[in-house]
């Protein structure tokens, strides 16, 4: 979830390229496997009365060592349709039924779309944008990420706790409260399949088997080197089982190409930041983007790197531009959120400016012509 923050940073890089340590060595990363209760089929679903199978006693060491799942029916509510008085050429607004901010969207295809809020909401809409439904995480816990690989199965990481919605009308929730030293609500959930699904809550988790086992890697200062004692994978990005890129606090991004075994440092990193997101569409094709710094390309899997940002059109500035969030759907097109308004990037540069306002905190896009953007006071925008 990207919230509408600044980074207050007391020191900045002389440069707007910084390297990582030339110090730092990729290590192997630990993997346990891990015992849990996989979510239950829609043949078999759990007694919503009764009690899932005991879980193993706690382990001290690692929490998802003891992770289980727990199930409750979900019930969701229409939302009522409200006029909106926003106007822009292009772009439709809805009713979202709630005035706080959305900050999260993702969509499993262009017909099923889904957005989280900063006070629980998740709201669905499953006709491009026709008509949508809501519920609400227990606790109005805050939506950081949504991921899913498919309608039947869509992961909702909540600031506390890691959600799945099952066909549907099952919501089941992990047993692993994300409260570790370094998540600072901050968090992501990115998969290539139903079964190989990443979060980077802190620690970075990886499962095969759809949530039944899971690989932790507490730890980052052995795992993706970044500054001893902290767990800081916020971000990440994959295009398959063995490409995952994890980027987080204290200024680092991560690369590894056998799915977790080893990582070694970008040759790129934006600035000296500590909020920046990793988007792609394949392989080869990645892109970091800073807060402050803004997007930077590579076409060849991480080996060269290009800046490629939108122009300021306020010119130079005591108040640098900053970038709530960046969608990439292949071919060389590109979205990016600002603070100056929403860009895209028409298959080859320049960017051109699609709305005037600093307000939309995250975007997706099914592709050309099928943009979504979400923001403050409730906001949700298409451009169909």
């Amino acid at each position: 979830m990207v919230s509408l923050r600044g980074i207050a940073l007391g020191f900045a890089c002389l440069t707007t390229t910084c390297r990582a340590p030339t110090n730092a060595e990729p290590t192997r990363a630990p993997v346990v496997l891990i015992e849990a209760t996989a979510p239950s089929a829609r043949a078999s679903p759990p007694d919503p009365g009764g009690t899932d199978a005991a879980a193993p006693a706690p382990s001290p060491e690692d929490p998802w060592a003891t992770a289980s799942w727990a199930h409750r029916p979900l019930a969701w509510h229409p939302v009522a349709p409200a006029p909106s008085s926003f106007r822009a050429p292009r772009w439709t607004a809805h009713a979202s039924g709630t005035t706080e901010v959305l900050g999260v969207v993702f969509g499993t295809s262009a017909d099923d779309v889904w957005i989280g809020g900063e006070q629980g909401t998740v709201l669905r809409t499953r006709d491009r944008g026709k008509t949508f439904r809501s519920f609400t995480l227990e606790g109005d816990e805050p939506v950081l990420s949504i991921w899913g690989a498919g309608p039947e199965d869509v992961w909702v990481l909540g600031q506390h706790a890691v959600h799945r919605v099952l066909h549907g009308d099952t919501l089941a929730t992990l047993s692993v409260k994300l409260e570790g030293e370094g998540y600072g609500g901050a968090g992501h959930v990115r998969g290539t399949s139903a079964a190989d699904v990443w979060l980077a809550t802190g620690a970075l988790v990886h499962t095969v088997d759809g949530g039944a086992t899971w690989s932790s890697t507490h730890g980052c200062s052995r795992v993706l080197g970044c500054m001893p004692g902290r767990d800081g994978a916020a971000d990440l990005w994959t295009s398959s089982p063995l490409d995952v890129w994890a980027a987080g606090f204290w200024f680092f991004v991560t690369h590894s190409v056998d799915g977790g075994k080893t990582w070694e440092h970008a040759t790129y990193t934006p600035g000296m930041e500590e909020d920046f997101h990793l988007r792609g569409s394949g392989p080869g094709d990645v892109w970091i983007v800073g807060f402050h710094l803004g997007p930077t390309h590579s076409l060849d899997g991480g080996a060269t790197w290009q800046e490629e940002r939108p122009p300021n059109p306020s010119g130079p500035s005591w108040t640098p531009p900053f970038y709530n969030d960046f969608w990439s759907s292949g071919g060389g097109w590109a979205w990016a959120a600002t603070n100056f308004g929403v860009w895209v990037r028409p298959g080859k540069t320049p960017w051109v400016r699609m709305l005037d306002t600093g307000d939309i905190a995250a975007l997706w896009a099914s592709g050309p012509g099928d943009l979504w953007a979400v923001g403050k006071a409730g906001r949700v925008l298409h451009a169909p």
